[in-house]
């Protein structure tokens, strides 16, 4: 009796396999989909991309176990372009809780610390930025980033101040566009690169395009591709236009983007020749706004950066000139409004998620006149 009832169980078990089968095969059949793109805007969004190596190399130098009889403090020089991504850098490296635990202190000095008459040594200046008093010993973190070049004595002299305060097993860090200071390094020189463009695309899609699928929307990939071509692997640009392009995810837009981006360029490269951008060159850029107002014209005084997080591991380069009293627009009303700054103002270019989180400015001023001023000083009319 009871073989009579498990017979028909067994049967339909059986046609649910085959059934199971027929649609394992079906699925083979089926093109994959890979689901990292979708998520991987997160895991990029939170994370210093593409510089795991060079984070390794700065881990190594800090955690390293000096040998006896080495000189102290031992020096990391860090060489790269400006943008390239020094300060973050060495931003993530000091928020690493093993690098925390290690140093008792980490002091920061700017340019003007290091030039400031008054300083007799290391202790009358700079910024404390971290402090850990359940450290055992007296070892100290000193991070010197340098924008303009400092000579060999002046070294030598910052050095020496540096051993009257700092105990074994202390280190510096000293970042700077110039490879002069790879001559003060006790190891050799870290140097810092701009992705090459396929990385660069790849961060720029992801970023972009978020959890959307690419091959959902070839025509705006297409633009995306020739919008990150045109910025040239700089990573302010890509925060800038990646957040502009987010906000407003649709072709005509992304297509008025692109143009926008062509014509700044084509614009400064007639009046400096090589320009890549207001963040490469000394002089002023021009942009031109899209608002439907005719002959319009921006002048990009400079760029600087301010920090959106206060008391983070780095003091904010130039933040002096974020004037207070100036008002402030956001880049999408830089590029787009229709309501008219006057005279100088202020453009929020992008606010990084990232150590140092910095807030990455833009002082402009409107131009009162239709001619501007080239390098060789001699005024040219705009075309309308």
């Amino acid at each position: 009796m009871a073989m009579k009832k498990t017979v028909p169980k067994i049967m339909s078990l059986q046609v649910t396999l085959e059934d199971m089968r027929e649609f394992v095969m079906f699925l083979n059949s089926c093109p994959r989909l890979c689901r990292q793109p979708y998520s991987m805007h997160l895991l990029i969004d939170k994370c210093l991309f593409g510089r795991q190596m060079e984070m390794e190399h700065i881990m190594n130098f800090l955690l390293k176990v000096d040998t006896p009889g080495a000189e102290n403090p031992a020096v990391l020089p860090i060489i790269g372009p400006g943008k390239v991504g020094k300060t973050t850098l060495i931003a993530h490296a000091c928020d690493d809780e093993r690098v925390r635990n290690h140093f008792t202190q980490i002091v920061c000095f700017s340019q003007d610390d290091l030039e400031d008459a008054n300083m007799v040594t290391l202790r009358d200046s700079g910024s404390i930025k971290h402090q850990n008093h359940a450290t055992g010993g007296e070892r100290i973190l000193i991070i010197i980033e340098l924008t303009r070049d400092i000579d060999e004595g002046a070294w030598r002299m910052l050095y020496s101040a540096s051993k009257s305060c700092a105990a074994n097993g202390s280190k510096i860090i000293v970042s700077s566009r110039s490879d002069k200071i790879a001559c003060f390094g006790t190891t050799q020189a870290l140097r810092l690169r701009f992705f090459t463009q396929e990385a660069y695309w790849y961060f720029f899609k992801v970023r972009a395009f978020g959890s959307i699928d690419t091959e959902e929307h070839p025509k705006m990939a297409s633009i995306a591709m020739e919008i990150a071509t045109e910025l040239n692997r700089c990573f302010m640009s890509s925060g800038i236009y990646n957040e502009l392009l987010k906000a407003n995810f649709n072709t005509r837009f992304w297509s008025t983007v692109l143009t926008i981006i062509r014509e700044f360029r084509k614009l400064n490269i007639s009046l400096y020749a090589n320009f890549d951008g207001p963040w490469e060159v000394v002089e002023s850029a021009y942009a031109k706004r899209v608002n439907g107002m005719s002959s319009e014209y921006i002048l990009i005084l400079h760029d600087y950066q301010t920090c959106s997080v206060p008391n983070m591991l780095h003091r904010c380069t130039n933040s002096a000139q974020s004037e207070a009293e100036d008002p402030q627009l956001s880049f999408e009303d830089f590029l787009f409004g229709n309501v008219r700054p006057q005279g100088k103002f202020k453009v929020l270019g992008w606010r990084s998620h990232l150590p140092p989180y910095y807030d990455y400015m833009f002082s402009c001023e409107v131009l009162e006149s239709q001619h501007i001023v080239a390098r060789n000083k001699r005024p040219r009319k705009l075309c309308t």
